[in-house]
């Protein structure tokens, strides 16, 4: 979980450094969605030094605070990423696609994921 809190603090101040320098609005709500995602992650998990140690060790009493924060953390990644990706036409690595929402979920409420799928590493919403 340290590492996982290092990480998210590194992509917080990321997103911090490049919304300034972006000029489309979709992209900078996306940018500042994902930068209150780490945010609220930090708040629940980074700032509880119980939880930073132990919170992953199966049967430990956080560990479904930290998988929790993680799962809702990811959720909210593969939505903004999916929302991106559709907007440039980007192509997104197999590893990363493991996040996004199915395109119908997305289409018919990009606030929600609802499950994952195996993709290619092509555009995730090109059929």
């Amino acid at each position: 979980p340290y590492h996982c809190v290092q990480s998210v603090l590194e992509i917080r101040n990321f997103l911090t450094d490049q919304i300034p320098q972006t000029v489309e609005k979709d992209l900078v709500d996306s940018l500042k969605a994902l930068r209150v995602a780490c945010r609220k992650f930090l708040d629940s998990v980074g700032s509880r030094e119980d939880i930073v140690p132990f919170g992953n060790q199966r049967g430990h009493w956080a560990s479904w605070e930290f998988n929790g924060a993680v799962g809702e953390l990811r959720g909210v990644f593969g939505i903004h990423i999916a929302k991106i990706a559709t907007m440039y036409g980007l192509d997104i690595e197999d590893d990363l696609s493991k996040i996004l929402p199915e395109k119908e979920d997305f289409d018919a409420d990009p606030h929600v994921l609802k499950s994952r799928s195996k993709r290619s590493s092509r555009n995730p919403y090109n059929d």
